[in-house]
């Protein structure tokens, strides 16, 4: 499969393997698991990595189809996890890189709020009156 356009697959080899990579922010069916080790060794894959307070939102393409659902639907390559300290915390798949810029972005919204909210629960706490 590769992407014809922004949010767009199409198949262009046969029966989809679980291997792809990426020609700049395009996907490619990448049949051929020498050719995938190969670029997988070398390859920048993040998407985005992102740092609110001590939360860490890191995008990242997989190269590997992580739709495990026998359908057809398309293929998962793309991953958006939060972090907080080594912990994850949440995590989210696509298909395409537009896709991933996307959910990064609204991850990011997310945990903004996140933090503003845990910013202002722990200030009220020290400003409130303390009850013995």
């Amino acid at each position: 499969m590769q992407v014809e356009g922004p949010g767009t697959l199409r198949e262009t080899d046969g029966p989809t393997s679980m291997y792809y990579i990426l020609d700049g922010h395009q996907v490619i069916h990448c049949p051929d698991i020498g050719q995938w080790i190969n670029w997988f060794s070398t390859a920048d894959r993040r998407v985005r990595l992102t740092e609110i307070g001590c939360l860490r939102i890191s995008t990242v393409f997989l190269g590997l189809n992580h739709n495990f659902s026998r359908n057809d639907s398309p293929p998962m390559l793309f991953e958006t996890m939060v972090f907080d300290q080594d912990t994850d915390l949440y995590q989210e798949r696509c298909s395409t890189w537009a896709e991933a810029e996307e959910m990064h972005a609204q991850m990011v919204n997310n945990a903004i709020i996140q933090v503003r909210n845990a910013d202002s629960m722990f200030v009220h706490a020290l400003l409130s009156p303390k009850t013995t």
